[in-house]
């Protein structure tokens, strides 16, 4: 039963965590913007080193002190959403795209 528990109940609040989500995702939004890359091909290999590093780092700050399935696929969910919601932003404003 704590097995269970520990898998599928998450440890932080759900408010919580979509916010963390939220906020991380627009940080880094903002600073690969100011980076200077707005295309898939500009990055080099060592960019997609410093990525994957980034992804590594704000991980902790999102998922906070929460280590079970349905806490990652909330947060999972919440990036696919927040990415979905930006594209379609900047596809129907133009300058939110530059």
């Amino acid at each position: 039963m704590e097995l269970l528990t520990d898998l599928l109940i998450p440890g932080v609040s759900l408010l919580e965590k979509i916010g963390r989500t939220i906020l991380v995702y627009f940080f880094l939004l903002v600073a690969l913007r100011l980076a200077g890359k707005r295309e898939l091909g500009q990055i080099t290999g060592f960019d997609l080193v410093v990525l994957l590093m980034l992804s590594n780092t704000v991980q902790n700050a999102i998922i906070g002190d929460d280590n079970s399935v349905s806490g990652g696929a909330i947060g999972a969910a919440t990036l696919l959403v927040c990415n979905y919601l930006v594209v379609q932003i900047a596809y129907r404003y133009p300058v939110v795209s530059r």
